[in-house]
């Protein structure tokens, strides 16, 4: 009972880095880049996320979203990505940042432009303004010195884990044999429409075949 009373809200399950607007429908979520910068995006409208209100699991939720300067939105609709990954896999902005950097044929790079959308900006989440607490499933392990405390992980380009402080191991990350997660949100700049809210057949059938023969 006093661990509950004594509590910090991040403890309890809230996000310092989210505040709901006076409508309860739109929100500013706060990103930290992993330049340290740090930007605010307000909701516009969500886009997938109907399965993310459960107890048992951390889900992925999208939505549509414009930057904010200076209290003011500004520039053009982005879409805005909030989920839990896997923490000893590469950031999703950067594996999409070398796809399209990378040299090919302009007829591959054409199609490589068309479907593989723009990173803008991403970060991990961190629960507090300094950066030391890190979002991200707690290793339950036997020995008392890990239970103890959750281990702060920073995430770096190539994949690997380093702690702000000490250093974690591939086995560290694997926890009761799951993998721990990371609260990751990245920013795309192409702002498309979810197939189911398609109303051309024609359109929804050139897509799905688009898929399938991947072109």
């Amino acid at each position: 009972f006093l661990s509950l009373v004594y509590a910090e809200p991040q403890e309890l399950g809230w996000d310092p880095t989210m505040n709901a607007l006076d409508d309860g429908v739109h929100y500013d979520i706060r990103i930290d880049g992993f330049d340290h910068s740090s930007r605010i995006y307000r909701t516009l409208e969500p886009i997938y996320g109907l399965d993310s209100e459960v107890l048992r699991h951390r889900r992925t939720r999208v939505w549509k979203a414009i930057l904010l300067a200076d209290g003011k939105e500004t520039g053009e609709p982005v879409i805005l990505k909030d989920a839990w990954v896997h923490a000893d896999c590469i950031p999703e902005g950067f594996v999409l940042e070398d796809i399209r950097k990378t040299d090919c044929d302009p007829e591959v790079q054409d199609y490589v432009n068309t479907s593989f959308p723009s990173p803008l900006f991403h970060g991990d989440v961190f629960v507090d303004p300094n950066r030391m607490d890190l979002d991200c499933t707690r290793s339950f392990t036997p020995n008392a010195e890990a239970s103890s405390e959750p281990k702060r992980i920073s995430r770096m380009r190539s994949g690997r884990a380093a702690s702000l402080g000490r250093q974690d191991s591939t086995d560290d990350l694997a926890v009761l044999g799951k993998r721990r997660l990371v609260h990751y949100r990245l920013v795309l700049k192409e702002a498309g429409k979810p197939i189911n809210q398609e109303q051309s057949l024609v359109t929804i059938f050139r897509i799905l075949a688009q898929i399938a023969w991947g072109a």
